[in-house]
């Protein structure tokens, strides 16, 4: 994600439109993305949840490998990026 430049293919742009349930929203929460990639830069991976390549690089495991039952998932949440 491009935080100075974004841009994405016309599929893609297209795709987003017809699945959007609340396009002020989407939008919203691409603008803060785009706010923490500004701000954070390569101290941050954003990734999309969908994608399963992007999956399984910051995985480091293959989608049909399941999860070590001793690791634990972190839940981050944070507040409006400034």
């Amino acid at each position: 994600m491009d935080a100075r430049d974004p841009w994405c293919t016309p599929g893609l742009r297209f795709y987003q439109t017809m699945m959007e349930k609340d396009r002020a929203a989407r939008l919203h929460n691409q603008r803060r993305l785009r706010s923490l990639r500004e701000r954070f830069g390569a101290e941050i991976t954003l990734l999309s949840a969908h994608d399963p390549v992007e999956f399984e690089r910051v995985a480091t495991r293959g989608m049909n490998v399941p999860a070590d039952r001793g690791s634990r998932a972190v839940n981050v949440q944070w507040g409006e990026a400034t």
